[in-house]
């Protein structure tokens, strides 16, 4: 978690594999861990990307506060990665299914808290996005790492 006037890391993560592999690491081996998780939809969709938030939050005890991000638009989609990512994600680990706050809850706490952000993109930028369309917030931004 962020230490006293430091910046709030958000993370917005589409989490199949590769992505909770990167969770898995930035929580190990950072100094900084993420303060936020936006489950964001992309190759996995935002319903199953929130269960393996959970999972991962309580299997590796991130400190992290989960969200709940949206779907891309469909035009937006690059398809079904099943293949890569398994039928849930996590390869044949199927997360039970969750309901996480939803993305406005975390506007409204970011905009409260008046700290400086840092965002990691490891998704599609969707949520993201939606997060630093709110002015304030986007001036608070110090730092974007899209790893897309």
């Amino acid at each position: 978690m962020a230490q006293a006037g430091s910046a709030l890391r958000v993370v917005s993560a589409d989490v199949g594999i590769d992505d909770a592999c990167a969770l898995i690491f930035l929580h190990r081996f950072c100094v900084a861990s993420a303060d936020y998780i936006v489950a964001t939809g992309g190759n996995v969709r935002a319903s199953l990307v929130a269960a393996n938030c959970a999972f991962l939050k309580e299997e590796f005890g991130f400190p992290s506060r989960l969200f709940a991000g949206t779907d891309p638009p469909e035009s937006a989609l690059t398809g079904d990665a099943a293949h890569v990512h398994g039928p849930w994600g996590l390869g044949r680990h199927k997360s039970p299914g969750v309901t996480l706050p939803p993305l406005s809850a975390l506007v409204t706490e970011l905009q409260q808290s008046h700290a400086a952000l840092d965002m990691l993109v490891l998704g599609p930028a969707t949520d993201a996005v939606r997060l630093i369309e709110d002015a304030d917030l986007a001036a608070r931004l110090v730092q974007l790492q899209d790893c897309t």
